[in-house]
């Protein structure tokens, strides 16, 4: 049988403690300690002045010494603090990644649950956790979620009627969602891709999308009030009825888009690209087209009152029944367009070129807006106005100007 230790701690710590109770003891240690802290000045008082400047000298490199000694044993300290550091910080590294590389997978395979809409997502929002936590792995999460969206909601060709298309899951709201309100990373390697996804009546408010790939995509009824799609591609792109309110759409490609009836008021389109776009019915209120390419567009019975559109090409464009009621079309390029039957009161046409434009039957035109503008060569007028052109300004019917 093994007999056990009677040595403790606690034994040893109230064996001085006795100790100390005793009073020689503690006088003993008492007279030590007074000895030991006088006994140098009595030995330096005794000394000779030789013997008393070398034990001075002596005690001077024995405290210089220390010093360094001292500032060595700092310096190795804080030498493995430094290295123990930089290895809890790898360790740290290789356990975060390990973790976000199980995340990623385990929320993957959570998006890819076709039975359960509650596991769908919170795979979602686990990606979008983790695209806010690895800058690294930010870029790979879009791709996921995009991808996602293109496989699980395409564009359907023979969906043509707005009103009989369905809206989209709640797990592709939730994928938007979470695209437009992300914080862009410093560097990434390419753009959103949503093309050729159906996205009806979607909540895209506030979402920057700058230079998103939108090819085709269907956003007829959508919310996309304050979006950013700064040279975004949205050719041929569905945005019947959608709400374009104050968007920033400067030098974004609408090319072939359908934008019937959609609401742009106050939107940015600055430099954008509207070649043969159909704006039937549409709200231009305010909105700024500085620059803008509306060739050959349809703008019948759209509203544009109040729009900025300084050096806007309007060539061919046909604007029948167009609402232009105070519309600054100051140096607009409206050659060709079909501008019959539009109502142009109070709108501001200085410089405007439109020659060979069609303005029969304009409503609210006045021969005095028209002395601003630049040619009106082979413009057809209705004869009234055209004789008052005739009579005040004849040198815009010229063709010096070509």
């Amino acid at each position: 049988m093994i007999k056990e230790n009677s040595y403790s701690p606690d034994k040893r710590l109230k064996t001085v403690s006795d100790y100390l109770k005793k009073p020689l003891p503690v006088l003993i240690i008492i007279a030590v300690l007074f000895l030991i802290s006088q006994t140098p000045e009595y030995i330096l008082e005794v000394l000779p002045e030789e013997l008393k400047s070398l034990f001075e000298t002596q005690n001077e490199l024995r405290k210089a010494l220390l010093k360094i000694s001292g500032a060595i044993t700092v310096l190795y300290s804080l030498s493995f603090i430094v290295r123990r550091t930089k290895l809890l910080d790898n360790i740290a590294r290789v356990f975060k990644k390990k973790s976000i590389t199980e995340r990623l997978a385990k929320a993957v395979e959570q998006l890819g649950d076709t039975n359960s809409l509650k596991t769908r997502l919170g795979g979602i929002y686990a990606l979008e956790r983790i695209a806010r936590d690895s800058e690294k792995d930010h870029w790979s999460v879009m791709e996921v979620l995009t991808a996602f969206v293109r496989e699980d909601s395409p564009v359907k060709k023979e969906e043509k009627d707005y009103t009989s298309g369905k809206k989209v899951g709640a797990d592709i709201q939730a994928i938007l969602t979470v695209i437009g309100r992300r914080k862009k990373v410093r560097s990434e390697p390419g753009s959103i891709v949503l093309n050729f996804s159906y996205l009806r009546e979607v909540n895209l408010k506030g979402a920057v999308l700058r230079r998103a790939d939108l090819v085709r995509a269907d956003f007829a009824g959508a919310d996309l009030r304050g979006v950013n799609l700064r040279g975004a591609d949205l050719r041929g792109a569905d945005l019947r009825r959608a709400n374009l309110m104050g968007a920033v759409l400067v030098r974004a490609d609408f090319r072939e888009a359908d934008l019937r009836e959609a609401n742009l008021s106050g939107a940015f389109l600055m430099e954008a690209n509207l070649e043969g776009v159909n704006l039937k019915g549409s709200h231009l209120g305010r909105t700024f087209l500085m620059g803008a390419n509306l060739r050959g567009a349809d703008l019948e019975g759209a509203h544009v009152k109040g729009a900025h559109t300084q050096g806007t090409v309007l060539v061919g464009a046909v604007l029948v029944g167009a609402v232009l009621v105070k519309a600054d079309l100051i140096g607009a390029n409206l050659r060709g367009a079909n501008l019959k039957r539009a109502n142009f009161r109070k709108a501001n046409l200085t410089g405007a070129d439109l020659m060979e434009a069609d303005l029969t039957e304009a409503k609210n035109l006045t021969h005095e807006q028209l002395s601003k503008v630049k040619i009106l060569y082979k413009t057809n007028l209705d004869s009234n106005l055209l004789e008052k052109v005739k009579e005040k300004y004849p040198h815009l019917l010229e063709d010096r100007y070509l």
